[in-house]
């Protein structure tokens, strides 16, 4: 039981956990059914194969990918496409938004934990 009150909702004290069982080596996509949260924590607890996640949100904003307290930088923008590359699925952190679609993606590894 949380152990404040503002008015109509709990005060969330305690983080939630939303424990998935996933195949290493894949791309999944994370929905939201409400809406989503203002910092969510991601690990990936295993021994092989990372995982690129993608999470599409309601609107444009601004959204930062922090690994070990650093900001990560989004992928290098190809002019081709005009947006920002692909990932190339090499190191933990490594991320892009798409924009007009507003899908944050990121690559995890295992042991990696990042707050988006």
């Amino acid at each position: 039981m949380d152990h404040v009150w503002d008015g109509f909702y709990s005060g969330q004290l305690r983080m939630s956990r939303f424990p998935v069982l996933i195949e290493g080596e894949k791309d999944y996509t994370v929905r939201y059914t409400g809406t989503p949260p203002g910092k969510m924590r991601y690990i990936l607890h295993g021994y092989r194969g990372g995982v690129k996640i993608a999470v599409p949100y309601p609107n444009a904003g601004v959204y930062q990918v922090v690994l070990k307290g650093v900001v990560q930088k989004v992928s290098k923008w190809d002019p081709k496409l005009g947006r920002n590359a692909a990932l190339d699925k090499r190191r933990c952190g490594e991320n892009r938004f798409v924009g007009i679609a507003n899908i944050l993606e990121f690559y995890l590894t295992p042991g990696c934990e990042l707050t988006v």
